[in-house]
């Protein structure tokens, strides 16, 4: 079973980046995209992506926040952190 794919991105280049690198991968599918968070939480509720990928330029407690409310609504058993220089 394909895992599904929410990306949350300021911008669309970024969105489309990661939506490619993602087509590598046959066991991912994008689910939903979008490039603000509140539009982004309106696809958690609606599509419940087993995973989310969120830009951190949105500010670390936005998303913190965002993901704490995201989290119970989606199907993710985890939530993993990183930051890309």
């Amino acid at each position: 079973m394909k895992k599904t794919v929410l990306i949350c991105d300021t911008q669309p280049v970024a969105i489309e980046g990661l939506r490619a690198l993602l087509a590598e991968h046959h066991e991912l599918a994008v689910a939903g995209e979008a490039t603000s968070l509140m539009a982004g939480m309106e696809l958690v509720r609606n599509l419940a992506p087993t995973l989310l990928v969120v830009d951190k330029s949105f500010g670390l407690q936005p998303v913190i926040d965002w993901v704490g409310n995201a989290a119970p609504t989606a199907a993710m058993s985890r939530l993993l952190s990183g930051v890309i220089p």
